[in-house]
Formats: C-alpha cells, sequence, structure tokens
C-alpha cells in the first residue's frame, strides 16, 4: 500500500496449536491466533484499509503469518523480523471449564524486550485509529 492504513492494530500474532475437544488427545491443528492480529483481518475483510505492526521471528511461522496478511489484505509493510527471537505459539485445550491457553512467547520476536515499544509510535504518528491490546490475553468464560 502507498499511504498509512487509516487503522493499525499493534500486538503480537500467535501461531495457535489446538487440540479439539473430541479428538483422540494426540492431534493439533494449526491455525493463527492474537486478538490484535484478528482485528487487522476483519477490519481489512470489512474494506477497510488494515495495517499490522508487530516483529516476528525468522521461521516457518513469521513466513505463514505474512502469507495470510497478504492473503487477507492487511499492509504489513512495516512487520519487522527478529533474527535470534521466534514468533510465539499458543495451545489450546479444552476441559470441563472450557479453552485452557498455554503460551510460549518469553523472549518472542515481539516481546517489548525484542523492541517492540517502536511500534506504537509510528502507528500513532500515522493512522486514523490505533488500537494496541493489552499483553495478557482475556479470560475467556464457559
Amino acid at each position: 500500500m502507498s499511504t498509512s492504513p487509516a487503522i493499525v492494530s499493534i500486538g503480537e500474532p500467535l501461531i495457535e496449536f489446538n487440540r479439539p475437544k473430541e479428538g483422540d488427545g494426540r492431534t493439533w491443528l494449526q491455525g493463527f491466533g492474537g486478538d490484535s492480529q484478528n482485528v487487522a483481518i476483519a477490519a481489512a475483510r470489512q474494506g477497510a484499509s488494515a495495517g499490522y505492526l508487530t516483529s516476528l521471528g525468522q521461521d516457518w511461522m513469521g513466513d505463514a503469518f505474512l502469507g495470510l496478511w497478504q492473503a487477507e489484505g492487511v499492509d504489513a509493510s512495516r512487520v519487522t523480523r527478529h533474527a535470534t527471537a521466534p514468533t510465539g505459539v499458543s495451545f489450546v485445550t479444552h476441559g470441563p471449564s472450557g479453552h485452557k491457553f498455554d503460551y510460549l512467547r518469553k523472549g518472542s520476536a515481539a516481546s517489548p524486550s525484542a523492541g517492540r515499544s517502536q511500534f506504537t509510535a509510528w502507528a500513532r504518528a500515522r493512522a486514523n485509529s490505533c488500537f494496541p491490546t493489552p499483553r495478557e490475553p482475556a479470560k475467556i468464560n464457559p
């Protein structure tokens, strides 16, 4: 995109591995998670000019996210790749109390220690709407 997106979402995308509740207990389905990237995709699907700011590892997971955002029409031109920090991962299981999330995020490419704060200043200066999301996920009640 040649101009700044009207909506910019900032956060950490997570490659998601979901173990189906009715599955064999060993099968995991790979998907894409992270509330902030979901916002950018939803906005683009509704026809808005949407962008996403984050950092990804230089790994297959980062490549997968870039492919997803390109297919969905999300401007990822400001996404950076981190040479040594991985893309974040989440595991979702299901039990009597609902969804349970486990994360592999410490030291991930989008963590504050890897330089994420640079994104907020850029987005606030250029976007009409900026949606930074909290570092901790919302609790999901059954």
